[in-house]
């Protein structure tokens, strides 16, 4: 005979469990010490490391560096943190909306575009382009050395109609005559 646990314990359970491998994934043995009069050992697949200036020592398939995005100085206030996580456990629930609503307004507060990224990736599956626009504009507009942003916000311009915004802003993609 099979006992089967109620909803409410088996999630238990599984919050359980998860807790303790992750607990167990965090804890990792600081690396040894070298004995004194011994001299530190080298990893065996080091790589040599190339010169400065040196291009032909450089892998050909290199991927271009992206400025680092700009981060505004703020607070973690109780009230922020509330909407934070407010908005999470909305999103976790379903309602991408409302989660994604309470993340602009909080990207619009504070300037930050990790938030207005996570309002548009919110609003995106919510599949609404309403409220994806304007976060995506602000995400761009916070971060505009960002890639991804600017793919972003001309997909969405692509797939409003807006041909027009699209032109004018990805002219630097366009081959110069």
């Amino acid at each position: 005979m099979k006992a089967s646990l109620p909803p409410s314990r088996w999630s238990a359970w599984a919050a359980l469990a998860a807790s303790v491998l992750l607990a167990g994934a965090c804890a990792t043995r600081p690396p040894a010490e070298p004995q004194a009069g011994q001299p530190p050992s080298k990893p065996a697949a080091a790589a040599p490391q190339p010169e400065a200036g040196d291009a032909a020592s450089a892998p050909a398939h290199a991927v271009p560096t992206v400025p680092p995005e700009v981060l505004p100085q703020v607070a973690l206030t109780p009230q922020l943190m509330f909407q934070l996580l407010a908005a999470e456990l909305a999103a976790q629930r379903g309602e991408a909306g409302s989660a994604s609503a309470t993340y602009l307004s909080m990207a619009q507060q504070t300037r930050d575009p990790r938030l207005a990224r996570r309002a548009t990736e919110l609003a995106l599956v919510d599949r609404s382009l309403d409220r994806a626009l304007p976060a995506a504009q602000l995400w761009h507009e916070l971060s505009p050395g960002s890639p991804i942003a600017r793919q972003t916000i001309e997909s969405l311009w692509l797939s409003t109609g807006d041909r027009k915004s699209t032109r004018l802003n990805s002219s630097h993609l366009m081959p110069s005559r």
